[in-house]
């Protein structure tokens, strides 16, 4: 059996309707899907972390520079090694994933989540010592 790859299109297709499909059925919850709130920082407080908005944007710079370099050289070598790097620096952040996560989350009628949690085998979040 040979595995078919979505194309890059299809990959933004299922992207743009993911968001599409929480925009039309849970609108309310979009803007919840995309800005991180961290409920743990300061007690009985919501806070806005800006965090994940500097990670994104060290994440865009990172990749346009280096593809730019990818645009300048011909060594096929090179270029692989260029690619591969950027792919690693994607697959290590956090923000775009957790953004899907938290849709598609939207979608199954569950709540935002920004901080994670270790999980027992059904599925609950564990307790830390303090009881919280």
């Amino acid at each position: 059996m040979i595995l078919q790859l979505p194309t890059d299109e299809e990959i933004k297709l299922s992207i743009a309707e993911l968001f599409d499909r929480v925009y039309q059925n849970e609108r309310e919850w979009l803007l919840s899907c995309l800005v991180p709130i961290d409920n743990k920082l300061i007690t009985k407080r919501k806070v806005i972390t800006y965090v994940v908005e500097d990670e994104m944007r060290e994440l865009c710079d990172f990749l346009n520079s280096f593809n730019e370099l990818v645009k300048k050289t011909e060594n096929t070598f090179q270029i692989k090694r260029i690619k591969i790097l950027n792919y690693c620096h994607i697959m290590e952040a956090d923000f775009p994933y957790t953004v899907i996560w938290n849709l598609l989350r939207v979608l199954n009628k569950q709540k935002c989540l920004w901080t994670f949690y270790s999980c027992d085998e059904k599925g609950k979040p564990k307790q830390d010592k303090k009881g919280k």
